[in-house]
């Protein structure tokens, strides 16, 4: 077993791929029988090809859309499940004993990346994977049960119970290679070696370049470029999402210091009509209600005033036309008196 990491940029590890490429059996050694699994898988990858070569128009839709869920897949995972399990390993190489399981990384020798950064990316591919990969695997198990309904169509297979087993068994490789990288890492058993030849699968700009991958890669080893290629379109579109939302947070960011700066000045202006609003020392601020209330008070003050004076006037006027009345019934009866002394003069 020998292992690639390539990092997809040169100057940066940030985004590494790995792969296992498996080494055949030394001469000699006794044939290995497959497992049930092994056998599973086997038929499975035949079926699989057998439908790629189909004419039926709804084998080659299904082909289509699994290639794309395939291209969907992390490429960690691919990368993990490169690896091989410990009991397979062991198995295929039954004379080899953990104290001689020294395994070869290589990876590009002009790569700005030292030893142990690639370290470090490979320690943190496989402990982040193997929980990762081990409660995916559980959700797929469990939600396979629910697909038995579709068992119920006729001609059609069961396709979302095989999508369900294909996830399940995937994330199971997966898990099972981070845990032998972790043994691996654990027990020391990591040699890294330069290679001259990798450094050629970059363009001038220090990017992993798709054309040169096929060119270097594809005759010898065509698993290890196809799935270097998925990393590759996996990573440019993720570097692209990355642009965007740097992008969209420096117009957030900027959006936000706008509508901040705006708040402040209105904020400064309320103060200042506030400060110019406000009373001074010498002269305290009357309240409208005291001053319409006291406003109140003085008209009714000056109408009560005005009532009683009116009272005065009422009660002179009627003192004037009372004595007017008596001063003309006392005229009235001196001249009656009069004229009575005057007839009784006459009479004598």
């Amino acid at each position: 077993m020998r292992l690639v990491v390539i990092p997809i940029s040169r100057t940066s590890s940030r985004r590494a791929f790995l792969y296992c490429l498996p080494t055949k059996p030394a001469a000699g050694a006794p044939e290995v029988k497959p497992t049930i699994q092994e056998r599973v898988v086997s038929k499975a990858s035949s079926t699989w090809r057998s439908f790629e070569q189909s004419d039926t128009s709804w084998k080659k839709k299904l082909v289509a859309w699994g290639n794309k869920m395939v291209d969907t897949i992390d490429y960690r995972e691919h990368s993990l499940k490169s690896v091989m399990s410990i009991a397979a390993y062991d198995r295929h190489h039954p004379a080899e004993t953990n104290s001689s399981r020294n395994v070869t990384i290589s990876h590009p020798a002009r790569a700005s990346t030292g030893k142990d950064i690639l370290l470090a990316e490979v320690r943190r591919l496989a402990a982040e994977g193997a929980p990762r990969h081990r409660s995916k695997m559980i959700s797929a198990i469990v939600l396979s049960p629910f697909t038995i309904p579709f068992m119920l169509i006729p001609i059609v297979p069961n396709i979302p119970f095989f999508y369900l087993a294909f996830r399940a068994w995937s994330h199971m490789r997966a898990m099972q290679g981070a845990q032998h990288l972790q043994l691996l890492l654990k027990e020391n058993r990591l040699d890294f070696a330069a290679s001259e030849k990798l450094d050629e699968i970059y363009d001038s700009a220090g990017s992993a370049d798709a054309g040169r991958v096929n060119k270097l890669l594809q005759p010898k080893t065509p698993d290890l470029a196809t799935e270097l290629n998925r990393a590759i379109r996996q990573v440019r579109k993720l570097e692209e999402s990355d642009s965007e939302q740097e992008i969209d947070l420096a117009s957030s960011r900027s959006t936000l210091v706008d509508e901040v700066q705006k708040a402040v000045k209105d904020a400064n202006a309320a103060s200042a009509g506030i400060d110019a609003d406000a009373p001074t020392p010498t002269q305290p601020r009357a309240d409208p209600i005291s001053a319409e209330q006291g406003t109140i008070a003085d008209g009714e003050r000056a109408k009560t005033a005005a009532d009683v004076q009116a009272d005065g006037t009422k009660a002179a006027i009627s003192r004037d036309v009372a004595g007017s009345d008596v001063s003309g019934k006392v005229s009235a009866a001196e001249q009656q008196r009069n004229k009575t002394r005057a007839r009784i003069g006459l009479h004598k």
